[in-house]
């Protein structure tokens, strides 16, 4: 039988990325959006997700860095959905 999980695994091969977190490689589907902040201020908001199960087993936690696409970010925020599924939003720090 089949679980969620065993889909998401699909899901991450097509649409995620390389990444390196403490020397490990990674697969996480990284988003970079746009957005304005106030008065015309541009900025774009980094993210990365990825299994709540790899997540734990690497040890993820706040302020550790992450590098994606050749650029390195630190981790502000571990979002657990509850479901299988974290979200790191990401600052980058280069």
């Amino acid at each position: 039988m089949t679980s969620i999980l065993d889909n998401l695994d699909v899901f991450f091969t097509r649409f995620g990325v390389e990444a390196t977190f403490d020397m490990e490689p990674v697969t996480v589907i990284f988003d970079n959006n746009f957005l304005v902040v106030l008065d015309g201020v541009e900025s774009t908001k980094p993210a990365a997700t990825l299994k709540t199960s790899v997540a734990l087993d690497l040890g993820m936690k706040h302020k550790d860095q992450i590098t994606i696409n050749d650029k390195l970010y630190q981790i502000t925020s571990i979002q657990d959905d509850g479901a299988g599924i974290t979200t790191l939003l990401l600052e980058n720090i280069e």
